[in-house]
């Protein structure tokens, strides 16, 4: 059923992100670094007599049967009288029409098999991608998907890794799907596993280890398992760990032990009741629930220097969609004192007020023009005091543009 799982094709691609606003540091999370042969080779200046040379990046289709690429020229062509329809349609709507581009399919060989990512154009700055399946000489539509990121089979276990770049709401993030051949491609498990750093100020990273024995013809007695962890490192580095069992090749995974976040059965949901976008609302669920703490407030007390406090109010990140960061950065330090008064007086009576601090800013004209609080300590005063301080820096006049800051509240252990 799973024998000899051999010959895939480990892609590692650009295409997602030269033209489409995808990850581009998505090849970081869990596995190593795949590169073409045109990073490891450098190319040399030749003082020869010139001549033309190809440059682009190999798709993985160049072994692809011609069978399988006159099929799927055919699939596409067979369609164009009906997409010239759907084109009037769209001009006139504003919608968008799947126009076939041979020359930007991506395949990824699995044995016999192949999966083809055709590329249709872009639409409101995202790829309009579909996959399909060529086996046994035949050509199978699965339906649209995201671009393409890469492919490989696990080391230890018989699956294949499709990783693709989703993107949603402002947010990008890399999601994994683990096959089988079991029917011909069969998804026993597909998980969000990082959110990029540039499109929110949580990032999140994931580890997915499996373990277990190669299954033979009949179904093994011995599961599969696998090992899945999440990691917010602008969260204090706080976690979530899930364990799951893959019991037989027609299967999906079972979380055997459930994490106390309930992120293992919010995600198993998603595969089934096929929410748009749930897999990246649950995991920012989990985010949420970890931005802030409830501590205790007894009340009264003396104040304190605000010199002694300074290293258990860190500035983390600035971040600015528009002209001037260093300035904002310089005058943040600079004002930094009347922000910390806040954090003096919510811990005057002894609360411990500790985690991630992090607020938004629109400025025009070195002035606050709006701000929300994104981040903080679960305390009833420090929020309200932070916002109201905030509010009242002033900025070098020609700053202009978005601002995201993050500070790490508490004493360091």
């Amino acid at each position: 059923m799973l024998s000899g799982l051999v010959g895939l094709v480990v892609l590692s691609l650009g295409w997602a992100s030269e033209e489409h606003d995808v990850h581009e540091d998505s090849h970081a999370h869990s596995h190593e670094e795949s590169h073409s042969d045109a990073d490891e080779e450098p190319h040399e200046e030749s003082h020869e007599e010139p001549h033309e040379e190809s440059h682009e990046e190999p798709t993985g289709c160049e072994p692809l049967p011609d069978l399988a690429r006159q099929a799927l020229k055919a699939h596409y062509e067979a369609q164009a009288q009906w997409e010239a329809r759907q084109q009037e349609w769209a001009e006139d709507w504003g919608g968008a029409v799947f126009q076939f581009q041979e020359g930007r399919t991506r395949c990824v060989q699995w044995d016999d098999t192949w999966i083809l990512y055709a590329f249709g154009g872009v639409y409101s700055s995202k790829a309009m991608v579909e996959r399909h399946r060529w086996s046994e000489n035949r050509l199978v539509k699965d339906g649209p998907t995201a671009p393409l990121l890469r492919s490989e089979m696990e080391k230890d276990v018989p699956l294949l890794r499709i990783d693709t770049a989703e993107g949603c709401c402002g947010s990008q993030w890399t999601q994994s799907s683990w096959y089988t051949e079991e029917g011909g491609m069969h998804r026993v498990l597909s998980l969000p596993v990082a959110i990029d750093a540039a499109t929110s100020p949580w990032p999140v990273r994931a580890s997915v280890i499996w373990s277990g024995p190669e299954w033979a013809d009949t179904t093994s007695v011995e599961p599969m398992r696998v090992s899945v962890r999440y990691l917010a490192p602008t969260l204090g580095n706080r976690e979530a760990l899930m364990r799951g069992e893959l019991q037989g090749p027609s299967e999906t995974v079972r979380w055997v032990e459930p994490d106390s976040h309930g992120l293992s059965a919010e995600l198993t949901a998603c595969l089934t009741t096929r929410r748009p976008f749930c897999p990246l609302s649950v995991l920012q669920g989990w985010l949420n629930s970890q931005v802030g703490q409830v501590l205790p407030d007894s009340g009264g007390g003396a104040p304190r220097s605000l010199s002694g406090l300074e290293s258990e109010f860190r500035l983390e990140s600035v971040q600015l969609v528009g002209e001037g960061r260093d300035q904002v950065e310089a005058t943040l330090k600079a004002r930094s004192r009347q922000l910390l008064s806040c954090y003096e007086r919510a811990t005057r009576s002894g609360a411990r007020v500790a985690g991630p601090l992090v607020i938004s800013m629109d400025v025009a004209g070195g002035r606050v023009q709006d701000l929300s609080l994104d981040a903080a300590p679960d305390h009833p005063s420090l929020g309200t005091c932070i916002q109201k301080k905030a509010r009242r820096i002033r900025f070098p006049s020609g700053v202009e543009g978005s601002v995201y800051v993050s500070w790490d509240l508490g004493p360091q252990p």
